[in-house]
């Protein structure tokens, strides 16, 4: 975490890191506690310079190294109602997990007036099946008088219980179940700062262990379908929600790598929906319309979700205005894949291939043969400008400055550990000097480090291995480091 005039919070997740992007969802509410927190994210990160090359960029909130296409969170807009057919079976069964809440409850009535499903509704709420009482009931007993609703109460994180109630419906049913619904979540408001590891996991349980119990119980019913209710602030963030947003995504994360498999997966981001919720205690109205999120009329969310399932599998969002300055940053749509140049060792030539992209639009490849350059001309040793200089530039290439002076400090002026091998790689290409990364570290200063470059150039030209470089011996350093700046309060 770097602090100049407020924090940056730079979270960096490595390749093989299936669920990182939880950790961008909770980081980026993590910002809205602390409003001088700047945070950005950097998934599927391969090496060290790939993350540095990164941190030189300009910031975008969240970034994703894992393809040779670098990917930045954005969105586009999607039509409000599709004309496809819809994934929805006529008189199909469903299995709905947290179907009696008040959004459940509209989910529900939409598969039973415009599909005649069969509903499997499982919860946590214990209800007696014959005379169901409080808000829940009433929900379950209106929806029975519009089709055929079963409902058992079953927690959705124990997979054996999960699957016990799904395989008795299915034998009730005459056939395996046709999809899924996920609407079960936990929202406990709570600053970032305030959460505790059981706060956590209370967030994670129907979204985290219950999403995994269900993935299990689908991998036998591959035709069956999977729609994941998560949330908006997932995306963008928001006060106290920090733990909530790294379960929504948990989710998305979950739905896409399903869909990578094959699978038929949706994950919709909500904003809040009007009326009782889960998120009835969510802010609305004129705070959410400044946020950017619009608060969804239930008939407009059930026309939004039926235009969704008439689209292909995707990630969607109901409800972000991206017009709002708050979220510009998810307003760059998707763009094209224009070209592909690859560059490779060998004989200089640039030969042209046709290949198409995901959406079968052609796109044209440049494979570019280069003859490997020689290792660069050491720089004199005895002229003590070249080295500062050539090392000033790569200060200001590295760290996006105008000018470096000597006395300036590379960790003052904003470098960091993950910029070190990069500097090292430079220094190697433009100086031919193998630079120990300790010397970034004892040796900050432009002047000081200028001075350690020249030396070990000329122990390198001299072949004068018997005495080691100054950067190499701790103690050496440590005292060389003393008297340089000794000599550079005289001077």
């Amino acid at each position: 975490m770097e602090q100049t005039g407020g924090s940056r919070l730079s979270v960096v997740a490595p390749t093989g890191c299936e669920y990182g992007q939880s950790l961008a969802a909770f980081a980026h509410s993590a910002g809205r506690d602390l409003p001088r927190l700047k945070v950005r994210f950097i998934g599927s990160a391969v090496s060290p310079e790939a993350v540095a090359d990164e941190l030189s960029r300009e910031e975008p909130a969240e970034v994703d190294l894992g393809l040779p296409v670098r990917r930045i969170l954005t969105t586009a807009a999607a039509p409000i109602r599709a004309a496809g057919e819809s994934a929805l079976q006529r008189a199909g069964r469903y299995l709905v997990i947290g179907g009696l809440g008040g959004v459940g409850r509209h989910v529900c009535e939409y598969l039973l007036r415009q599909f005649g499903a069969h509903l499997l509704v499982v919860g946590t709420s214990e209800l007696d099946c014959t005379q169901p009482a409080g808000p829940r009931g009433r929900n379950l007993l209106a929806l029975r008088e519009m089709g055929d609703v079963t409902y058992l109460a079953v927690d959705v994180a124990d997979a054996m219980a999960l699957r016990a109630a799904v395989e008795v419906f299915e034998q009730q049913h005459g056939g395996p179940i046709d999809g899924m619904f996920a609407l079960a979540g936990e929202l406990v408001p709570r600053s970032a700062v305030q959460l505790s590891a059981a706060d956590i996991d209370d967030m994670l349980y129907a979204k985290g262990r219950g999403a995994i119990a269900v993935e299990r119980l689908l991998a036998e019913r591959a035709h069956a379908i999977e729609v994941y209710f998560t949330s908006v602030h997932s995306l963008v963030g928001a006060p106290e929600l920090a733990a909530y947003a790294a379960a929504n995504r948990f989710q998305d994360v979950l739905a896409a790598r399903h869909r990578d498999r094959g699978r038929r997966a949706w994950s919709i981001a909500w904003s809040r929906w009007a009326g009782p919720g889960m998120s009835l205690d969510v802010a609305g109205g004129d705070l959410a319309a400044e946020m950017g999120l619009a608060t969804i009329d239930p008939a407009v969310g059930i026309d939004a979700l039926d235009a969704v399932l008439r689209s292909r599998p995707g990630w969607y969002a109901v409800g972000l205005d991206t017009g709002n300055r708050r979220l510009a940053h998810l307003a760059g749509g998707l763009r094209p894949l224009e070209r592909i140049e690859v560059r490779m060792a060998g004989p200089a030539t640039d030969v042209t291939a046709a290949v198409t992209d995901a959406f079968g639009v052609p796109v044209p490849a440049h494979v570019v043969g280069q003859q490997p350059a020689g290792p660069p001309a050491p720089a004199a040793a005895g002229d003590q400008g070249s080295a500062m200089a050539v090392l000033a530039g790569i200060w200001a290439e590295l760290l996006k400055l105008p000018d470096v002076s000597a006395a300036d400090d590379f960790f003052e002026l904003g470098g960091h550990s993950l910029l070190v091998p990069r500097l090292q790689e430079r220094v190697l290409q433009l100086l031919g000097v193998a630079l120990p990364a300790v010397a970034v570290f004892e040796y900050p200063t432009l002047r000081e480090l200028a001075r350690v470059i020249e030396d070990r150039s000329a122990c390198e030209v001299s072949r004068a291995d018997q005495n080691p470089p100054p950067a190499d011996d701790p103690r050496a350093n440590l005292r060389r480091r003393a008297s340089l700046r000794e000599a550079s309060r005289t001077s």
